[in-house]
């Protein structure tokens, strides 16, 4: 009987210190923003003017205009890139380095429940140096 004691005691302790490692809550109390689900998608490609290739290694953004949320992706091997995204209306940026404009972009778009918006295309010019 007493070692039966003994066992409970000992196991309460046990669970007493043990939540004591973790005095707030395992999961998300629910502070700040949270990223509505995915319900579509915006996929294209990144080229370089004049001969269409593929732009490797570009970051791509997504800012939904009403949030603010960001979504980014890099382009792949062929210059394409997909971002998952919730509803909302979307403008797309891609990074450019120095000397480069982009000469050709996706318009704003506006995304729906299970909407799939492809074919979105970035063409990035090189702009002449100034020799003067």
């Amino acid at each position: 009987m007493v070692s039966r004691i003994l066992c409970v005691v000992t196991s309460l302790v046990i669970v007493v210190a043990m939540s004591a490692c973790h005095p707030e809550p395992v999961l998300d109390p629910g502070h700040g923003p949270k990223q509505p689900p995915v319900d579509g998608t915006l996929s294209g490609t990144v080229a370089a003017f004049g001969s269409n290739a593929a732009v490797v290694g570009r970051r791509v953004t997504a800012v939904e205009l009403a949030t603010r949320f960001s979504y980014e992706t890099r382009t792949a091997e062929d210059g394409g890139f997909t971002l998952k995204v919730p509803r909302g209306r979307y403008r797309l940026d891609v990074e450019l380095f120095n000397g480069e404009s982009v000469a050709r972009r996706p318009k704003d778009r506006h995304i729906t429940s299970s909407d799939i918006d492809a074919n979105l295309t970035f063409v990035i010019k090189t702009t002449p140096a100034d020799h003067s």
